[in-house]
């Protein structure tokens, strides 16, 4: 990225900087990751990628509870630990598999780390004290906009 076009990015993004989504459209191996890369550069941001594929159970979003000796924080603890800021550039890569899943509470953990309303206050099971997430922005993936348009109107 040009450094004209880094800083349009930035004066998009950073008017205000809590509550912004952007999101990708394209065919894997379009380059989608690549340009998060570069926008979280020209920002100045840590960059952290989830990979919603691969996930199948709501607390690996949000935390297990500290019942086991297995137990662990949540994704988005886990990137802001790995990052060490608070205001890193996520990648929630595989959006559109959210509603090929089975499982509604991995999409209502997901919509929890994206909605500004809740993220100011987002309770990871593990540590179960309210984190502030309304600094993180993130980016999401989609290979084309219509199933996400779809899915939604299929919830309805």
């Amino acid at each position: 990225m040009h450094d004209s076009h880094g800083e349009r990015v930035n004066e998009k993004i950073e008017d205000k900087p809590t509550g912004k989504i952007l999101c990708f459209s394209g065919p894997p191996g379009l380059g989608k990751k690549s340009l998060v890369c570069s926008i979280a550069r020209a920002l100045n941001r840590k960059f952290f990628r989830i990979t919603i594929g691969r996930l199948t159970n709501i607390a690996e979003i949000k935390g297990h509870f500290r019942i086991n000796v297995s137990s662990m924080p949540g994704k988005m603890v886990q990137c802001l630990k790995t990052v060490g800021t608070a205001n890193p550039l996520v990648l929630i890569d595989g959006v559109y598999k959210l509603g090929r899943q089975h499982a509604r509470d991995l999409t209502n953990a997901v919509l929890d780390l994206l909605d500004p309303e809740q993220n100011v206050k987002f309770v990871d099971n593990f540590f179960f004290f309210p984190i502030d997430l309304s600094k993180v922005s993130h980016c999401g993936d989609v290979e084309t906009i219509e199933v996400v348009f779809l899915q939604d109107l299929s919830s309805n």
